[in-house]
């Protein structure tokens, strides 16, 4: 299965069953054993679709830094600038506060990174223990930049993470459910999708999905 059939949730429960009940209330389906199955069948068809589409993972690489025994002029480089540890009381431009714990010195350097004034604006974090996870606020299609200068003490890794399906992905997919779902009642569906019966159908508009789609290299 791909990233939207394995994760793309129209309810809190995400369960077969709730997202089953979830579509029949949608499509103000019959509530049937036979109609269960078959509109099963067409949720499960449409995901494929979407995936087939995409080829997208939906993940992304996030930057970690993760500070040990940190010291004086230990130094980091990140999205081009370069941050080093100093005493407070002599701080200069792109210089942090060393702390009195490697926990403290990460929440500086976390501080320091996202303060919206004097660090990048474009980039969120969070700490957790000694170790600083970095991502920007708005998806540049790369990973934030980085490069370890202080390799043992400020050490850099990047952990590729999970992005939730984003929702113009699951109103497509609605949507191309309720179609097929429309022409199984009609007699209409065909592997093709073509204009069939008495009932026009335009082709499926695949542009939503134009800003998910990944190149397959």
């Amino acid at each position: 299965m791909g990233a939207i059939a394995d994760r793309l949730k129209f309810t809190s429960a995400g369960t077969t069953a709730a997202e089953l009940a979830y579509v029949k209330n949608f499509l103000k389906a019959n509530h049937t054993t036979q109609d269960d199955v078959t509109i099963q069948g067409i949720i499960d068809d449409a995901l494929a679709e979407a995936d087939g589409v995409c080829h997208n993972p939906f993940t992304r690489l996030v930057l970690e830094i993760t500070v040990t025994g940190a010291e004086v002029a230990n130094m980091v480089s990140v999205h081009g600038i370069t941050w080093e540890l100093a005493e407070a009381a002599d701080l200069e431009e792109h210089e942090i506060a060393i702390g009195a714990s490697d926990e403290l010195t990460a929440q500086a350097i976390l501080d320091a990174l996202t303060d919206t004034t004097y660090g990048m604006r474009n980039i969120s974090g969070t700490r957790s223990g000694t170790t600083i996870t970095l991502d920007w606020l708005v998806d540049q299609g790369e990973p934030i930049p980085a490069a370890e200068i202080s390799e043992d003490e400020l050490a850099v890794t990047y952990r590729q993470t999970t992005l939730d399906i984003p929702k113009d992905v699951g109103r497509w997919v609605l949507m191309l459910i309720e179609r097929w779902y429309r022409q199984r009642g009609l007699g209409l569906r065909a592997e093709s999708d073509k204009h069939l019966g008495s009932e026009q159908w335009d082709p499926i508009d695949y542009t939503p999905l134009a800003k998910h789609i990944k190149v397959i290299m």
